[in-house]
């Protein structure tokens, strides 16, 4: 933008006098600039150089810059992503993991929502099945944002009697969270 304006500024300036206007009715020597949003002054920039210390940029035809503390950003591959500039941190496990609707080879299971520090919601909730002796009997991830389902083993076709443990945690966040568990008995 400001090449494309300096451009027609200089040709306006060398067809008129000082302190007239140009073709499009603007004194160029009036025209606002600003810099990061903070009004510099009227002239155009200069080759002076700016210092938050100095309280201001040298060079002529510019007021003093101050307040500028958001630089310009610089392209480089070395910067963090957005996602990773947070600390580390994980999904708290889920509360109020309960048992609900219990039938002779499955249950239902329900449990409350969790946020994450800045307000992330997780990608989905893993819920893990393990049997008396704690072998992995089903494990599957909900869709995002439900908090309820239902266990009735590997492909649904049922649990035989028995003890049971679930486990529940969420997923999406930069380190493993930990998990709810809640333990039922299947009668059969």
């Amino acid at each position: 933008m400001w090449r494309i304006y300096s451009g027609k500024q200089a040709a306006s300036q060398s067809s008129t006098t000082s302190g007239a206007t140009s073709d499009t009715g603007t004194n160029p020597a009036t025209v606002p600039y600003f810099l990061n949003q903070v009004f510099t002054g009227t002239g155009p920039p200069t080759s002076g150089t700016t210092s938050a210390d100095s309280g201001g940029t040298s060079g002529s035809g510019t007021a003093p810059v101050t307040g500028v503390t958001n630089p310009a950003p610089v392209g480089s591959s070395t910067q963090p992503k957005p996602t990773t500039t947070l600390s580390q941190w994980a999904y708290p496990a889920p509360t109020g993991l309960q048992v609900y609707d219990q039938a002779a080879k499955g249950t239902r299971l329900s449990w409350n929502a969790v946020t994450g520090p800045s307000g992330q919601h997780p990608n989905s909730y893993t819920v893990a099945t393990y049997n008396a002796k704690g072998q992995l009997v089903d494990q599957f991830d909900t869709t995002a944002g439900n908090t309820n389902t239902a266990e009735y083993g590997r492909g649904g076709g049922g649990l035989p009697k028995g003890t049971y443990h679930t486990n529940v945690w969420a997923n999406g966040g930069p380190v493993a969270p930990p998990h709810a568990s809640v333990q039922y008995t299947l009668k059969g």
